[in-house]
């Protein structure tokens, strides 16, 4: 082995003696024996023709020189540790990870995978707010204003609401007017974000006396409506395809402007990403192909 190849190969030992100033605790750190230590050392010292630490019966301390070279050691396999995390991220095929709800992952993104051949793609399910910075995800699908922070978003498509139910309730409680929504009994999708509220003060009309259920996702409402157990607030496009199978009966549309919609959203410093801009394009062509006549 040459000066040059025993001095890098040293790199390790030294630098975790000198991080924890103890040789024994260096060799349990390390796996060895603290002799094997102790001869790594004198050995880096003398290829180097410095001292590196100063030994005394109550321990070991860094030299002038110790400290130096613990500054460029340390430094270099940090550089050198980074430099192979993105040489193995560089060569090794990584797959797209998308973040979506659960309703639109089951209901639109998912039935459509196979349709994304040009990377692997995996689809993952969340109600939370995003966090990219907790969440190794490349990109997200949400319904919302757009202002996510630290993040860019893209509209895929505006959103709107329909007053659903199933073809049994509609059946046994008769649906004419506005003012029948008081006979019905109420689903909601979330605590939270409360479209019956918001759709009673838009049509003017009293709601609280209702029965009211409330869930706590949007899959679960869609399901409890189909049941006939209530009216749904139904967001659309994306449950298009539940009033074209019948499932639910639309019976009231409405035309006003929601102010949220359907975005995909990513890291600031994915933009411009070629993989990331097809992903874009793949989830709006799936909202797309939502919007016929119902």
């Amino acid at each position: 082995m040459t000066v040059k190849s025993y001095i890098l190969s040293s790199l390790p030992v030294f630098v975790c003696a000198a991080r924890l100033l103890s040789f024994k605790k260096a060799a349990n750190e390390l796996h060895v024996t603290a002799s094997a230590v102790s001869q790594q050392i004198k050995a880096l010292e003398s290829h180097l023709d410095v001292k590196l630490f100063d030994r005394t019966p109550k321990g070991i301390s860094l030299t002038e020189a110790g400290e130096k070279y613990y500054d460029l050691a340390s430094s270099t396999l940090l550089h050198f540790g980074n430099g192979l995390k993105n040489f193995k991220a560089s060569t090794k095929e990584t797959p797209l990870r998308l973040t979506t709800t659960p309703f639109l992952a089951c209901e639109l993104l998912i039935p459509a995978m196979y349709e994304y051949s040009s990377k692997e793609l995996r689809i993952e399910t969340s109600e939370d707010i995003i966090d990219f910075e907790s969440e190794d995800c490349n990109a997200a699908v949400r319904i919302g204003s757009g202002d996510w922070p630290n993040c860019i978003s893209r509209e895929i498509q505006p959103m709107q609401i329909a007053i659903t139910g199933s073809p049994s309730l509609i059946q046994d409680i008769t649906f004419t007017n506005i003012s029948d929504l008081k006979r019905f009994p109420l689903i909601h999708s979330s605590a939270k974000a409360d479209h019956w509220k918001r759709l009673s003060d838009y049509l003017g009309i009293d709601l609280r006396e209702n029965k009211h259920i409330i869930l706590d996702n949007y899959i679960a409402a869609v399901s409890a409506a189909e049941r006939g157990m209530g009216l749904l607030v139904t967001l659309l496009p994306i449950t298009n395809n539940r009033i074209k199978e019948s499932k639910l009966i639309s019976l009231y549309e409405s035309r006003e402007p929601t102010g949220l919609g359907y975005y995909y959203v990513e890291k600031r410093c994915n933009t411009n990403d070629i993989q990331n801009e097809a992903l874009f394009e793949w989830a709006k062509e799936q909202f797309q192909k939502l919007n016929y006549k119902n």
